[in-house]
């Protein structure tokens, strides 16, 4: 187990350092195009709700595609992180609503976790592989959220250099079912862009 993590530390500093390193317009750019892609997809397009993570400045935006999910009618919901709790998705009520949390990262200001069922989740990662596996940021809230709920597509967004041959993984770490990049959109054996 800590072969695992340590090769886990150290393919998490190499991608985030490839991560920081994009240029801003080019981060914008590729951004852009991952939205159209996802915004694309039959999952998301006939999704009452999306469960969707809210980007630090080095990740894929997603500030812009939670607008677009607004826009077009979705439910949007997003993580909220209790200190020392499990993560929650709480409905999406607008920036305004939003404060810095625990992480860093926007979170909901007066947080209602939601119950119902979550038709797609837009999931962060520091890396990918083709067949859904996911190196996220080391906590575990999202494997954890995913055992214990159920939902519809778990679709991974990032950038293209960001899905790599082969990941360490262990029984705990949960799989996607899509992934989404600038340059294409892969179904790794659940439904998306199938």
């Amino acid at each position: 187990m800590n072969d695992i993590q340590e090769l886990k530390r150290i393919l998490r500093k190499e991608l985030r350092e490839r991560r920081v390193a994009i240029a801003l317009a080019a981060r914008r750019e590729t951004s852009e195009r991952i939205r159209d892609r996802l915004l694309q997809l039959p999952e998301v397009g006939s999704a009452g709700s999306v469960f969707c993570f809210i980007s630090n400045s080095e990740e894929v935006d997603t500030h812009a595609l939670i607008d677009s999910l607004v826009e077009r009618g979705k439910r949007v919901l997003v993580p909220w992180i209790p200190a020392g709790g499990d993560m929650a998705a709480v409905r999406f009520t607008g920036w305004a609503s939003l404060a810095p949390g625990q992480l860093g990262i926007l979170t909901p200001v007066s947080p209602h976790p939601f119950d119902g069922h979550v038709d797609v989740c837009i999931t962060p990662g520091l890396g990918f592989t083709l067949r859904g596996e996911r190196l996220g940021y080391g906590r575990g809230y999202y494997d954890r959220w995913f055992s214990s709920h159920t939902s519809g597509p778990r679709v991974g967004i990032g950038f293209d250099f960001q899905i790599v041959d082969q990941l360490p993984t262990s029984d705990r770490d949960v799989r996607l079912d899509g992934l989404v990049t600038e340059a294409r959109v892969i179904d790794t054996g659940g439904s998306p862009g199938a």
